[in-house]
């Protein structure tokens, strides 16, 4: 996933309105390979949630939705046992 590109507008899958978290999801060009949501990331009201160094990281990939739906989840409970 060296050289990819957002060709949609990310789109929420799944929200929380008890916590102000979403997953969203957008479709990629990878190296000119067409991916339909082949890329995942997590807001907090509105804004990206996961940052690494340099700014936000989606998850991107094949297994993109995998790591969306389990970082998600992780995210909503905690925020319910925090309460």
């Amino acid at each position: 996933m060296s050289n990819s590109t957002v060709v949609k507008n990310w789109t929420i899958e799944q929200e929380d309105q008890n916590s102000g978290l979403a997953l969203e999801s957008c479709d990629i060009l990878d190296d000119g390979r067409p991916m339909t949501q082949g890329a995942y990331r997590i807001t907090l009201n509105g804004l990206p949630f996961k940052k690494g160094t340099g700014g936000t990281v989606p998850f991107k990939g094949e297994s993109a939705w995998m790591d969306g739906e389990r970082s998600y989840g992780d995210a909503v409970l905690a925020s319910r046992l925090t309460r």
